[in-house]
């Protein structure tokens, strides 16, 4: 038996949580990407979601949707990853990458950069889901379509969290999850 003391919803009105908008694009075309072991096939749901109009889709939604606030971006696989970075730098919009084989020193040097504001967005792998916090950050970006109810929340609770001077966060939904899954905080059963 799962007993709820709380709900997101009640957090937030409470001040704990961060309240949050969301801007989803709808639902990437997943035709044919197989489900393995309860999620979608990675290799699979890596094609489909680096290609170049759904990689420069983030970015441009990012330039209009996030007001420039720190930003997590969650992608497929490292490669998605590095090529989401690699966007937003040719944009002009400082990013870092950082994935599991990301040395610990460079990868304590990277959220040191997003710690301090020299970098704006952090593209990653598969790191930040759980026992990140950085409660400053204002954006999440969605760019991994997810099964998991609750990978989805995970990756969403990283913008929850207050800070000072913080309104809320900002969910820019590039993988349907919000649709498939609903607003975190609507109630659970």
């Amino acid at each position: 038996t799962l007993l709820v003391v709380s709900t997101t919803k009640e957090l937030i009105a409470a001040g704990i949580l961060s309240p949050f908008r969301v801007f989803a694009t709808g639902h990437p075309d997943l035709t044919g990407v197989k489900i393995t072991a309860g999620d979608y096939n990675e290799k699979q749901l890596a094609v489909v979601m680096n290609q170049e109009n759904l990689v420069g889709d983030v970015v441009t939604h990012w330039i209009r949707h996030a007001e420039g606030r720190k930003t997590l971006v969650y992608a497929v696989d490292v490669a998605h990853s590095i090529g989401l970075r690699d966007e937003f730098s040719r944009a002009s919009i400082s990013a870092g990458h950082i994935d599991g084989t990301t040395p610990a020193e460079e990868r304590d040097a990277i959220l040191g950069q997003l710690k301090r504001g020299s970098i704006d967005v952090l593209c990653n792998c598969q790191v930040l889901t759980e026992g990140f916090d950085a409660p400053d950050v204002g954006c999440i970006v969605l760019a991994r379509p997810t099964k998991s109810f609750s990978l989805y929340r995970q990756i969403v609770g990283r913008g929850l969290r207050p800070a000072p001077g913080k309104e809320n966060c900002i969910v820019l939904d590039h993988s349907g999850a919000t649709l498939d899954h609903g607003f975190v905080d609507e109630p659970i059963e």
